[in-house]
């Protein structure tokens, strides 16, 4: 099972998946049939998900063409068998299939399993409609169940649980400023002050990691107030981009505000990206010492690199999780002291500030997932003060009756 990435007519990466030199049809036609705001880099991401669905037929030799036409769907117990396969290395079940006997399976992460879940809920719910035979009441109620069981049988890790994992703290973003400024020693110090300017910019504006690297060296203005903001939109010219993979915007072009001294650091960085030669050949701010603009990969090698200096998991998601959290957070405290219509209208303007920054289309529902945490949040901080409170009038009750009985 192999994937062949390649640059479509227009410029964008995609990929396709083939079998024995032969191209998987459904697998393909669902990838063509993406959302045309799908990202790029995205889609060539599916692709070698829906090698791992696709090989799982393989292995329990399922003829899910045949099956899926009759309305005969998979079983809850094939879908287990599908969820545990998707924590496994594409290599591992090319060697099950082989025959080849496996010791120690190499897990992939819980983020990798997570989105191989969504993915192959999404296919299978997919091409169950596309392939269904007739249009009788049985089939179709067959084919809602399915849909109901593809739900609860391929769970992720993050449904099981609906906590938000906690954010990032100020002392924690001090402990990562001071990390990467320690590489001086051993690294160039034009790579030092790029490192700083990426986590910066992901730390303080909260956007994705394929925005950053889409930001312009002409993408900065000061506005008539007096701030700096920075353009986040999509290139209408991908022939611009060198990169395997261009920089994409997800959802909607937008233009954020960031601090002074945010600026001075990107101000200086700029100078001094102008020293490297080929940088001039194209317009994006975060190169490599080539003069190359930097893909996600090198992108994520900065992050795995600080995790391992600091002892603690530290991605670009990480970093817009922690702004969103951060900011839904510090709002309803606000909320949290007035009443009526100024509590309405604080909570209202948030949600609407934190749906542009974060880029998220009017559909998403991440915005009041985030409000849910805050709430929560904040309730429950409020409950364990009230308790510590009431804790420590009722000692201070025992001992004055001890000393008064004394």
């Amino acid at each position: 099972m192999k994937v062949f990435e390649f640059k479509s007519p227009s410029g964008n990466p995609t990929a396709l998946i083939f079998n024995n030199d032969k191209p998987v049809f459904w697998a393909n036609y669902w990838l063509i049939n993406q959302h045309p705001t799908t990202r790029p880099k995205s889609l060539i991401t599916y692709s070698y998900d829906l090698c791992l669905v696709i090989l799982f037929f393989q292995y329990k030799k399922i003829d899910y063409i045949r099956r899926f036409s009759n309305g005969s769907f998979l079983t809850n117990g094939e879908l287990t068998k599908l969820r545990s396969h998707l924590t496994e290395t594409k290599s591992t079940l090319e060697n099950r299939i082989a025959g080849i006997g496996i010791i120690n399976p190499k897990k992939v992460s819980n983020s990798t399993y997570d989105r191989r879940c969504g993915i192959a809920k999404k296919f299978l719910g997919y091409i169950a409609e596309e392939l269904i035979i007739g249009t009788n009441k049985d089939k179709r109620n067959s084919l809602s169940d399915f849909r109901e069981r593809l739900k609860n049988q391929l769970r992720s890790y993050n449904s099981d649980n609906e906590n938000i994992v906690q954010p990032w703290t100020n002392e924690d973003y001090i402990k990562m400023d001071l990390t990467i400024k320690s590489n001086s020693k051993n690294r160039e110090k034009f790579l030092v002050h790029r490192d700083l300017v990426v986590f910066h910019l992901l730390r303080e504006s909260g956007i994705r990691n394929s925005e950053l690297l889409g930001i312009r060296v002409a993408g900065f203005q000061r506005t008539n107030r007096g701030y700096i903001t920075t353009k986040i939109e999509a290139s209408t010219d991908m022939n611009l981009d060198p990169r395997t993979s261009p920089a994409t915007v997800k959802t909607f072009n937008r233009e954020l505000k960031m601090s002074d001294s945010l600026w001075g650091l990107i101000e200086r960085y700029i100078i001094e990206r102008k020293k490297i030669k080929a940088s001039i050949k194209h317009p994006f701010l975060i190169i490599g010492i080539s003069g190359q603009p930097l893909s996600n990969d090198a992108v994520g090698k900065i992050f795995r690199t600080l995790s391992e200096q600091i002892e603690l998991k530290i991605t670009p998601h990480s970093l817009r999780h922690s702004w969103a959290c951060n900011f839904i957070l510090n709002e309803y405290e606000k909320a949290s002291f007035v009443t009526g219509r100024e509590k309405e209208r604080i909570i209202s303007n948030a949600l609407s500030v934190l749906r542009v920054q974060m880029g998220w289309s009017l559909k998403s529902s991440m915005p009041e997932h985030y409000a849910k945490y805050a709430f929560q949040k904040i309730g429950n901080e409020r409950l364990l003060s009230e308790d510590r409170s009431l804790h420590n009038k009722l000692s201070k009750d025992v001992s004055d009756g001890a000393q008064s009985n004394d």
